[in-house]
């Protein structure tokens, strides 16, 4: 059973620091290839990955299945995104890309060098959905808030399998967003624990997974 947050599970394992496959084709005033803007956005890329993978789990919460990739086309200057546009989107929702781009609009990166043209594939798929015992499994996914509706960071789940399960029990915690996801979980019934510092437990008694079925689930956190 795999989880979707600090560690790399949910996304498929290809190139770069272990989350995403990630190319930039540069284009620069001189024409050169060997740009320096490329470093720096990739180091400043890294460093905040974070904004890019919240958005990858936001739509893995709502739909598993999303796969594919977006090609992202991005113009900045002196660090800043002066403006983006997606170039191709083979995931089948338009409004991925499109995210992407907004969790870039805030960025500010340091020594990146007058204009800078690029395009960056950016591709995902749910972690497992290669695995010849994904369409056996179930799979949990969603968000964790308080009683306002605001979301709840590092919120701790635990799933405990039932008595009738040969199946060991696993921890995962919410996202910036609140957001939790879990793949590859043998079916049956399962108990589901929520709990954070300064917050009252909250318990689901059962939980029943079935093949290739997704679950998924509010938690509102009381003080």
């Amino acid at each position: 059973m795999k989880r979707g947050f600090g560690s790399n599970t949910l996304i498929i394992i290809v190139l770069l620091f272990g989350w995403v496959n990630l190319t930039v084709s540069a284009q620069t005033k001189s024409g050169e290839q060997d740009d320096p803007n490329v470093n720096v956005f990739m180091s400043y890329f890294q460093k905040n990955w974070d904004d890019i993978h919240d958005v990858i789990m936001r739509f893995h919460n709502d739909d598993p299945a999303l796969k594919g990739t977006a090609a992202i086309s991005m113009n900045w200057q002196k660090g800043i995104l002066i403006s983006a546009s997606v170039s191709s989107n083979t995931t089948g929702n338009e409004d991925f890309g499109l995210a992407l781009i907004d969790a870039m609009k805030n960025w500010s990166i340091p020594g990146m060098t007058e204009s800078w043209a690029s395009t960056i594939p950016i591709k995902t798929v749910i972690y497992g959905s290669e695995n010849p015992a994904f369409p056996n499994c179930g799979i949990l996914t969603g968000n964790v808030t308080d009683e306002s509706g605001n979301p709840v960071y590092r919120a701790k789940l635990i799933l405990t399998p039932g008595e009738s399960l040969n199946a060991k029990s696993d921890t995962n915690y919410t996202n910036r967003e609140g957001v939790f996801i879990w793949t590859l979980i043998p079916v049956g019934d399962w108990r589901l624990e929520c709990i954070k510092d300064g917050y009252l437990p909250t318990v689901i008694d059962k939980l029943t997974f079935q093949k290739g079925k997704h679950l998924k689930k509010v938690i509102i956190l009381k003080k």
